[in-house]
């Protein structure tokens, strides 16, 4: 077995009174994608908040880990063509995701994907292109809603664990049931109020073959509201912290 790989994951939901853009500068991303899709924005910026806490925490941890108050000078990140953010300081990786008001976004010292789905979006159409396994697993399941959430984040992680974006077609690639690998998870809080965060877990594993390329997905919930995916390099401890938005 191989060292302990080491995940930090930052998870927010969008309170409707958050001040967006007055409290951070923000990447040029977020105006490329709010041209397309205007509703985009307001996550975009929550996103780009916690990556920049993330770049922070990584790049000079002794000074800025914990803080969630970010400084004009502190180390930011930029995006790649492909979508993919990167740090422009340190020697690290980053992810995102968003859907709905909830936003995550995940640090690490090898190459992670991170993607979650709102329970309640549309999803009958992922049961077509569902591997054998999982549609096994959905048969079995008491919850199918949640398992196809599940089914379409482990997807969207593997494509972010690559750094391809949508340029791979994330219906295009097959899955099969893993052995769980190492994983151990840790939750913590810089909120005031207890979270059902708390209660997050994993609830199945997964692994992906692209190219020779074999990847290794972990898939559970947040909350009851938000299924997700981690695509990492086991054995992994994964540390979860829920952040305020915070205004400068």
């Amino acid at each position: 077995m191989g060292p302990m790989t080491q995940v930090e994951l930052l998870f927010t939901r969008i309170p409707d009174d958050w001040p967006g853009e007055q409290s951070m500068p923000w990447s040029p991303r977020v105006d490329e994608l709010a041209e397309v899709r205007p509703e985009m924005r307001v996550r975009s910026l929550a996103a780009d908040y916690l990556l920049a806490n993330l770049c922070a925490n990584w790049s000079d941890p002794a000074r800025h880990r914990g803080r969630f108050r970010l400084s004009h000078n502190a180390p930011r990140h930029c995006y790649l063509p492909t979508g993919q953010p990167v740090p422009t300081e340190g020697n690290f990786h980053l992810s995102a995701s968003h859907d709905g008001d909830g936003v995550l976004a995940g640090a690490s010292e090898r190459p992670l994907g991170v993607d979650i789905v709102e329970y309640d979006r549309r999803t009958d159409w992922v049961e077509r292109i569902l591997c054998p396994d999982e549609q096994s697993w959905l048969a079995q399941t008491p919850d199918r809603q949640r398992t196809l959430c599940q089914a379409w984040a482990v997807r969207e992680s593997v494509c972010k664990y690559l750094g391809t974006g949508f340029q791979t077609d994330p219906r295009t690639i097959p899955v099969a049931a893993a052995d769980a690998p190492s994983i151990s998870l840790r939750y913590q809080s810089e909120t005031e109020e207890p979270s059902p965060l708390s209660q997050i877990r994993i609830d199945s594993c997964w692994q992906a073959t692209i190219n020779g390329q074999s990847v290794n997905i972990a898939a559970g919930m947040l909350t009851e509201f938000f299924p997700f995916a981690v695509a990492l390099d086991p054995p992994a401890q994964i540390t979860v912290t829920e952040v305020p938005l915070t205004p400068n």
